[in-house]
């Protein structure tokens, strides 16, 4: 899907816009042109569109204008329309670059790889802003629809000349991997950056997971199918089966139009194909059937438009025919109005360059790592881009895997600990949220000093931030576990935003210590069927606890520490926080009490080794 945001085509295409502007005379086409750009670079999709559409208001014949449409399309992922504005962008102008660069762009999305090559080695005839952008498509194209000594091909040549073209070290990495060479893909790889978030551009799925590629059948990914086509007995031409729905007979056309078509399924037409003045012009295969016409391409009058219905054999099952009258007129534009549309089209060719989510090259590592049987590295390549894009294709079948591989089963027998077993004389001491820069250190210290340990459960966001003490925790001997990445109510996300939650703090912690932790606490004891599902099948135990700080009504630290004392007993789970709130000031009480009273202080792991 097209990605807006903010981006770096801040000086190159656009820069003359001011110049475009000053020398404007009331153009308010040209005017709102460059306003939709504008919002489209800014990343404000809706005020973008409004403008390309008051740019069409003006002039319905603005091939540019109808390539910003399309863009805003992509972006609400509405890729059929999108599609529409790109072909009658260019049968308006069939040499106009960002008008085949979104056919191109459009059919990448629509899986269509074998349309998508077509439109590109077009435009590649063309004058254009960034040839290399447009050769790594056809690169990526030809990856996808599994020619991979093509691709790598394509691919190589654009590095040769543009070695930071990420792109292009995406495809040459993923056909390398699936042509059964992967340490030249994981060289491919680090030879370019992956492409920053931000960036504006059309986002399309790995190219090496793509259903028609072979990687995809090899891997035992899909499943393919052959269909078998019979071709249906021709038939004779059946009066009133096929219909034109518009334009009606009569109508005033000019500029590009949308024909649409019915067919009777008594036909079964395989195509239908669209003539004006025995000019061929369009042909469609999906129905409800809409060809874009560009009746630029005959002279103004009355001419006859003709829909022909074809079997799948290629005999004409069916026809209607309805006359039009066609008035474009004579068109010429000003000076300035002709270089602000290239200042558009220069843009919008950036716009529509192809971009791989940042996850996608993670991902793709990880598979690669896998193939030089690096299962470690593998397993944090496949974290990370489950951390951002846990809806990549195939990422959490991999993930899975690799945690199965490395031990982290799914607990069948204790999915949940409530309390230890009342046998051994300890309690289990377990910190909440954290680590926190004042308290953390300050609670080690403390726990030192009565030789106690602890598990510690903590928020993967603070893990990046305070790396060092979620490892100072570690190296002082204690446990730990996960809180969640954000500390939200985990039971208001679907399934897979809370596997994203636990698997992004696991390996923030897994980056800080090199631990991977398999305990895991939902914020607020917010718990459901879906909750326990995902930590479950990521090899967690969820923990809960028989005593809990906040569970006492007063502020007298004396008082709370007293009813915590009355309510643990061998083998009790207590939950207290590493924050700012009244452990800090109870804590210094409720250690030496329990020493007193002969219990033991561990952490879990250490209880479940009999409290060693």
């Amino acid at each position: 899907m097209l990605r807006a945001g903010k981006s770096r085509f801040n000086a190159p295409g656009l820069a003359v816009w001011g110049l475009a502007l000053a020398c404007l005379t009331p153009a308010w086409s040209a005017s709102a042109l460059l306003e939709g750009c504008r919002w489209l670079r800014d990343g404000r999709p809706g005020l973008a569109a409004q403008h390309f559409q008051a740019a069409l208001a003006s002039d319905s014949e603005c091939a540019e204008a109808l390539v910003g449409r399309g863009i805003v399309g992509l972006l609400a992922g509405r890729i059929g329309e999108a599609a529409e504005d790109f072909e009658m962008a260019a049968a308006l102008q069939p040499r106009l670059p960002s008008a085949q660069l979104g056919i191109g762009a459009a059919r990448c999305l629509a899986g269509d790889f074998s349309g998508a090559l077509q439109a590109y080695r077009y435009v590649m005839a063309l004058p254009l802003e960034d040839r290399e952008s447009v050769q790594a498509a056809i690169a990526y194209a030809l990856c996808a629809a599994g020619l991979y000594t093509s691709a790598q091909q394509q691919a190589g040549s654009v590095l040769r000349r543009q070695p930071h073209n990420a792109l292009a070290a995406y495809v040459l990495a993923a056909a390398s991997l699936a042509g059964g060479q992967p340490l030249q893909g994981l060289s491919a790889l680090d030879s370019a950056p992956s492409p920053a978030a931000e960036e504006l551009g059309v986002v399309v799925p790995s190219c090496v997971f793509s259903p028609p590629a072979r990687y995809w059948v090899q891997q035992g990914l899909g499943k393919a199918a052959e269909v078998a086509v019979t071709a249906p007995p021709p038939s004779p031409l059946s009066a009133g089966a096929v219909t034109i729905l518009n334009p009606a007979g009569g109508a005033t056309v000019r500029g590009t139009i949308r024909v649409t078509v019915r067919v009777s399924p008594t036909l079964e037409p395989a195509y239908v194909t669209v003539l004006l003045a025995d000019r061929f012009c369009g042909i469609s295969n999906v129905q409800p059937y809409a060809i874009i016409v560009n009746t630029l391409q005959v002279p103004d009058g009355v001419h006859q438009l003709t829909v022909n219905a074809y079997s799948a054999s290629g005999t004409v099952v069916g026809s209607a025919s309805v006359e039009i009258h066609v008035d474009n007129g004579h068109r010429t534009l000003a000076v300035a109005e002709r270089a602000a549309r290239r200042a558009a089209d220069r843009f919008l060719q950036r716009a529509l360059a192809l971009r791989l989510p940042p996850a996608a090259y993670a991902h793709l590592r990880g598979r690669l790592l896998d193939a030089l049987s690096q299962p470690q590295a593998a397993l944090a390549a496949y974290e990370y881009a489950f951390s951002y894009s846990p809806a990549l294709p195939l990422l959490r079948a991999d993930l899975l895997r690799a945690y199965r591989r490395a031990g982290l089963s799914i607990p069948l027998s204790r999915p949940e600990l409530y309390r230890l077993p009342p046998s051994g004389k300890y309690v289990a001491l377990t910190f909440d949220d954290g680590p926190h820069p004042q308290v953390t250190p300050w609670i080690l210290n403390l726990l030192d000093r009565y030789s106690a340990h602890a598990t510690f459960f903590l928020v993967g966001k603070q893990v990046d931030q305070y790396p060092e003490l979620a490892a100072q925790i570690a190296s002082r001997g204690h446990e730990l576990a996960c809180h969640s990445y954000t500390h939200r109510d985990l039971q208001g996300l679907d399934e897979l935003e809370v596997e994203r939650e636990l698997v992004r703090t696991r390996a923030a912690i897994h980056r800080a210590c090199g631990i991977r932790v398999t305990k895991f606490r939902p914020p607020g004891g917010h718990y459901s069927d879906i909750v326990r599902r995902a930590a479950a099948t990521l090899g967690f135990t969820t923990v809960f606890w028989n005593c809990n700080i906040c569970n006492y009504t007063t502020d007298d630290p004396q008082a709370v520490a007293r009813g915590m004392l009355e309510d643990i007993s061998s083998g009790s789970i207590v939950l207290l926080h590493n924050g700012e709130d009244i452990t800090t000031k109870v804590l210094p009480l409720l250690l030496p009490g329990l020493a007193k009273e002969g219990l033991a202080m561990v952490s879990l792991k250490q209880a479940e080794g009999g409290g060693r």
